[in-house]
């Protein structure tokens, strides 16, 4: 076997290392479940559905079943897809997302399960998620503290102060390093030959825990991965360093270039176009809330299978980019910024202007909504102030709506939604004017026309490309008449956005403030009957007994409607230890009772 084998076919090795394959203790770890002939066969027999598209049913988002989908959704990148073999993944800038499932087996009581996540190398993890909650890890990678609004989120992922879950990350350098921990316990399907060159990825070790502590411990079940990465390190033709950017006018560029974009030469680039356009990126804008933000700053994610068109064109949205081919055939670009046109058109140079009627009111656009992804709301998707009048019903068709997953920040997404809303509404004209006085016409976004009665120095952004008419000698082309305006935002055009949802974590399983112990005659023995105060119905009461002098612990628990438990027979003269604790009907434990009671066995 080649020594360059990629993590990314490490699946491949054995039936055992795929996720239907896995042993019947791994699917009891994955299910939550204690194991039984019961539990597996249900386990068994919906295994993939459980983990990966049950999951993906509740986020909402659909599966792409098309050769060449869309970019993936904010919902898609939350989801661990589980597929025979992945369509490659790329990253720009930071997102979030789940990965794909390349391995997962048992040994010794321990889940492993890698992950991939980009097939190429990453500037790095930033934040790592287990069922949707923000996590923090130790110099190990050990799982030491949930960020869950939950209130018994001090609980998850470890047991009696010890973590239950390690996450081993690989950024997926170009000569990658195997993950020792498989090799250890499987060396039949890992060896030093599964590095994983170029592919990003992270092992996750889940430790079982007993049964009466697994919903503790793992409050989900299995814990859903999920990543907010910095993604690929790309050319930025300003300095030609490859470092992370964040820019949208880089990541177009690098698109061009990839073997799943364009696969295109720097020969074929016109490299001062880009660099202006990568200068413009940068420059920043004040935002409602004081700070300055980059312009056309973003990221997103998508599969080698994506349709290079649609990527194009979502990422040329978001960074408002006019992508053409100069006189010198060269891949060039316009930018999103205001540009004073040094092509004039006046008098007889313009044979003639005629209006396009786009301006009755069935298609006059008073609405534009924005749809963003938000890194406040840990990359969730986020509405946007509406554009215009904010009483037109979504659905309306004088509403539109910019729905773009490359965009990160509000004011970024409102000024692009000003830009379509002066787009929509703007006058389209078809204009024939004479070749020689506008022979540079295919290489222009903006030009002036003036035009007496019609046009009077009005600007006018092209539409789609200008015929050349070789009989008249004439440019035809369509545009549209723009305000010089156009860009301009302030401060106060971002709007007043409502303050983010309100993450509500659940309350903590109440524990047992107080509780009394009495011993009573038994079947002709001595046992203990512990009182407490029923809280609630839905709680199931469990007493702990164990003798001062060590030996088996021992439980008990209380039926709903009881407000009393009592124990086996104990043994006479014995002194005995007594606590209480509440569970969930999920088997969630709330904290023992703080001071337990200490009884002699004897009436």
């Amino acid at each position: 076997m080649p020594e360059t084998v990629a993590l990314g076919i490490a699946f491949l090795v054995s039936n055992g290392a795929a996720l239907v394959g896995a042993s019947v203790s791994t699917q009891a770890i994955l299910a939550g479940a204690v194991v039984s002939t019961a539990g597996v066969a249900v386990v068994g027999a919906g295994l993939s559905a459980g983990v990966s598209l049950g999951v993906n049913a509740l986020l909402g988002s659909a599966r792409r079943e098309q050769n060449a989908p869309e970019l993936p959704s904010a919902a898609d990148g939350k989801v661990t897809q589980k597929q025979n073999v992945p369509p490659r993944v790329f990253i720009y800038g930071q997102v979030r997302r789940a990965g794909d499932l390349l391995f997962l087996e048992e040994r010794s009581g321990t889940a492993y399960m890698v992950i991939a996540h980009a097939s190429h190398e990453i500037e790095e993890y930033v934040t790592h998620y287990l069922s949707g909650s923000a996590v923090e890890i130790d110099a190990n990678g050990y799982v030491i503290k949930s960020l869950s609004k939950d209130e018994d989120a001090g609980k998850y992922y470890k047991l009696n102060g010890r973590p239950k879950v390690q996450l081993v990350e690989r950024t997926g350098a170009k000569l990658g390093v195997p993950f020792e921990e498989l090799k250890t316990k499987f060396p039949e399907l890992w060896s030093d030959n599964h590095r994983g060159d170029g592919v990003a990825s992270v092992l996750m070790m889940c430790k079982s825990v007993h049964a009466q502590h697994h919903t503790t411990v793992y409050p989900s079940g299995f814990p859903s991965l999920s990543e907010v990465i910095k993604g690929k390190r790309i050319l930025d033709p300003r300095d030609n360093v490859e470092r992370y950017s964040e820019n949208l006018a880089l990541h177009y560029l690098d698109y061009l270039l990839a073997p799943y974009g364009d696969n295109r030469s720097l020969d074929e680039i016109d490299l001062a176009a880009w660099r202006h356009a990568a200068i413009v990126g940068d420059r920043t804008a004040r935002s409602k809330n004081g700070k300055m933000e980059p312009l056309y700053h973003g990221g997103f994610w998508g599969r080698e299978s994506n349709d290079p068109s649609d990527v194009k064109r979502e990422i040329a949205e978001a960074a408002d980019l006019l992508v053409y081919t100069n006189a010198e055939g060269r891949i060039s670009v316009h930018p999103g910024e205001w540009v004073e046109p040094d092509l004039h058109i006046r008098g007889e140079a313009c044979r003639s202007v005629r209006f396009i009627s786009n301006r009755d009111k069935a298609n006059t656009v008073r609405a534009v909504r924005g749809k963003w992804i938000n890194p406040e709301l840990d990359f969730n998707e986020d509405d946007a102030v509406i554009w215009g009048d904010p009483d037109v019903q979504e659905g309306d068709a004088s509403s539109d709506t910019v729905d773009n997953e490359c965009i990160q920040r509000h004011n970024h997404i409102r000024r692009i939604q000003k830009l379509r809303y002066i787009r929509k509404n703007a006058q389209r004209v078809k204009i024939v004017c004479d070749y020689f006085e506008s022979e540079d016409l295919p290489y222009k976004r903006f030009i002036k026309i003036t035009k007496q009665p019609q046009l009077d120095g009005a600007y006018v952004e092209i539409i789609g490309q200008p015929v050349f008419n070789f009989h008249d000698f004439v440019h035809e082309f369509e545009g549209i008449v723009v305000p010089s305006s156009m860009y301009d935002f302030s401060p106060d055009d971002e709007g007043e956005k409502g303050d983010p949802p309100v993450k509500i974590g659940s309350e903590a399983i109440p524990s047992v403030d107080d509780f009394t112990v009495q011993m009573i005659e038994k079947e002709g023995g001595v046992a203990a009957r512990a009182s407490f105060t029923r809280l609630m119905d839905s709680l199931d009461y469990q007493l702990e007994y164990v003798k001062t002098s060590g030996g088996t612990v021992a439980y008990v628990t209380a039926d709903s409607a009881l407000q009393s438990v009592e124990t086996d027979l104990l043994v006479t003269g014995e002194e005995y230890r007594f606590r209480m604790r509440t569970r969930s009907v999920l088997g969630q434990n709330s904290d023992w009772s703080d001071v337990p009671v200490v009884a002699v066995a004897s009436l």
